[in-house]
């Protein structure tokens, strides 16, 4: 049975995440413009860190899709991986941008 905290509160965790993830979003482009002015050895490394970031924002695109169609019981077990997976691609933003 869907109650209307349960789904506020879903509504509300699913825009605080994409609120996060479009931040992150425009965080990565930023550095992705920046690498273009790196050295070869540097652009390797860079590049390998800007696919995991890639991939890490698939992965939670894929999850907000998931929670979007989610029932109120089951929206809590994707939150737990949503959050988990934006501590990740919050990590590998910052691990590349004291690097580069």
């Amino acid at each position: 049975m869907n109650s209307p905290t349960k789904n506020k509160d879903k509504q509300n965790y699913q825009e605080q995440v994409i609120s996060k993830l479009d931040l992150l979003s425009e965080q990565i482009e930023k550095l992705q413009a920046q690498g273009a002015d790196l050295r070869e050895d540097l652009a390797i490394e860079y590049n390998a860190k800007m696919a995991e970031m890639y991939v890490k924002r698939e992965e939670i695109e894929i999850k907000i899709r998931e929670l979007q169609n989610a029932s109120d019981e089951a929206w809590i077990e994707i939150k737990t991986g949503l959050d988990k997976a934006l501590q990740e691609l919050n990590t590998h933003w910052n691990q590349a941008l004291s690097k580069f």
